[in-house]
């Protein structure tokens, strides 16, 4: 596994990447998304195909489809497993403020990162947007381990609410804050994936 490689899964597992056990010494990963992020699942496999054995399938549950694909299993990859892997649950690393780049950071968005407009009020002459990562599955610990990293990596301040419509929490970026995080990860951010970059404009 390369340098490039690496940076991109520490992202991916903080987002939709699972990484699971072959055997005592080997780990693998897998991939997958839904069918309308098929040109991202395309774009990872190109990345990781020297590590995967077949290429992107689909595979269809009623009306969903996703497409997905898997790594070979690795002596390398249970390294990985080991970071974020305990007990048979996946978190975060102890050490992320290490594992975390820029490009991390970015597949980390394009997985599990969102923006929205601030709502139009009077006044209101430029129009701004803040930003959300969905942390949902992570405890309470692992989250404030992102937060740190955010931060010290990043400098980039966040908050942490609980949506009302479902249990966990998320952590967000305000709107000064999210334009920072936009010109940090958009260089890596794919063609598809940038309908999720918005960036302020003028009422």
């Amino acid at each position: 596994m390369n340098s490039l490689q690496q940076e991109i899964l520490i992202g991916k597992l903080l987002g939709d990447g699972s990484i699971s056990k072959v055997s005592e010494k080997t780990a693998r990963f897998n991939i997958g998304q839904s069918i309308k992020q098929e040109d991202y699942v395309n774009h990872l496999y190109d990345i990781f195909k020297d590590m995967c054995g077949t290429p992107p399938r689909k595979q269809k549950s009623g009306e969903y489809t996703i497409v997905y694909f898997n790594s070979l299993s690795s002596f390398e990859l249970m390294d990985i497993y080991k970071l974020f892997v305990n007990d048979g649950i996946k978190g975060v690393p102890q050490n992320i403020e290490e594992l975390l780049t820029a490009r991390g950071l970015a597949y980390w968005f394009m997985d599990d990162g969102t923006s929205s407009y601030v709502s139009i009020v009077k006044r209101l002459k430029t129009r701004n947007a803040f930003a959300m990562f969905c942390t949902d599955a992570f405890n309470n610990k692992d989250i404030d381990l992102l937060r740190n990293a955010l931060f010290k990596n990043f400098e980039i301040k966040s908050s942490v609410a609980s949506p009302k419509s479902r249990k966990g929490k998320r952590i967000y970026i305000g709107t000064d804050e999210t334009q920072k995080l936009f010109d940090i990860i958009e260089p890596f951010i794919i063609d598809s994936m940038l309908y999720k970059i918005k960036r302020p404009y003028i009422l």
